[in-house]
């Protein structure tokens, strides 16, 4: 039941802060959302909110101690928001992608 209450949680969490970013993003008029339907966003915020739960109890799972845990999830998260933004080239795109919106590694779908 304890797992339960926090999958259940962060998943609600995770999953308000990916629906405030894809309104963030639709408000700024990015094709990519605004060319999307809101049953695609709403998956897509879904499963990252799980993906993002998923990941705190595995990091859980593997290291005893908060402090190494929680840090080691945010050394991840900058990694692939960095790494993300290095490997899609977001400049060069057909839509160039602002970079503002890679500015929240946590949020960088």
């Amino acid at each position: 039941m304890y797992w339960l209450g926090n999958w259940v949680y962060g998943v609600t969490l995770f999953s308000a802060i990916g629906f405030a970013y894809c309104g963030l993003a639709y408000a700024m008029e990015i094709a990519s959302f605004t060319n999307c339907s809101w049953p695609l966003l709403s998956a897509l915020a879904l499963a990252w909110a799980h993906a993002q739960c998923c990941l705190s109890f595995l990091l859980a799972a593997l290291l005893d101690d908060r402090r190494s845990a929680s840090v080691s999830a945010y050394q991840l998260l900058l990694l692939t928001a960095v790494a993300g933004g290095v490997i899609n080239r977001p400049d060069e795109a057909i839509e160039p992608y602002p970079w503002e919106l890679l500015v929240p590694p946590n949020l960088a779908y």
